[in-house]
């Protein structure tokens, strides 16, 4: 019973990395079930819970999408958007409340941090339109 845990946790391991080198969309799961295959998206998707940003963003939100773990979606959105307001990232905020049709923040960030706050100059549409397919389609 032991070595099937090892092998199991050796094989999620493996596939990580694979995730990480090749990207998420370039891995094929296909030989495993619907069980396992959230299981190993939303445990590579959980890696990241300690980073936050645009660069891990996209990472967890398609990895958690795959899993199905669409609530987990928005409370990473959530975070991410609060976490951003902390440190004044207001466009970066902005775009987490965009993907969470959170229409109060919305409104609140572009009336009154519009041209502020650390990355006023960054422009996010990449990532937003990437991301919005897939909040788009979540339940």
């Amino acid at each position: 019973m032991h070595q099937s845990k090892n092998t199991k946790e050796d094989i999620t391991k493996l596939i990580h990395k694979m995730f990480s080198e090749r990207g998420i969309d370039n891995v094929d799961l296909t030989m495993f079930d619907e069980k396992q295959k959230r299981e190993i998206y939303e445990g590579y998707a959980d890696m990241f819970e300690a980073h936050l940003g645009p660069p891990f963003l996209s990472i967890t939100l398609k990895a958690y999408y795959k899993a199905g773990a669409f609530l987990k979606i928005k409370q990473r959105l959530t975070k991410e958007a609060q976490k951003a307001l902390t440190d004044e990232f207001f466009s970066y905020a902005l775009v987490c409340y965009k993907l969470l049709d959170d229409k109060p923040m919305i409104k609140f960030l572009e009336e009154n941090h519009a041209k502020d706050g650390q990355d006023f100059k960054v422009d996010y549409s990449k990532l937003y339109n990437e991301l919005l397919e897939l909040v788009k389609i979540t339940p």
